[in-house]
């Protein structure tokens, strides 16, 4: 599970901001996230939808 969990990370949230939105994940929320797709226990559609459910639009 090596890799660049925390860069992969910082670049989703990066394209968030820059697109206009924020997200609004607890800690946990975003670790039980990032290690779970490292892990490759949670795939594509299933993340894409947990990031759907925590976007917040910028103000």
């Amino acid at each position: 599970m090596d890799g660049n969990k925390r860069t992969a990370w910082t670049l989703m949230v990066l394209l968030l901001w820059i697109n206009g939105y924020r997200h609004d994940f607890s800690t946990d929320e975003a670790f039980d996230l990032v290690v779970g797709v490292a892990a490759g226990g949670v795939s594509l559609h299933p993340s894409a939808e947990l990031i759907a459910a925590h976007l917040v639009a910028r103000q």
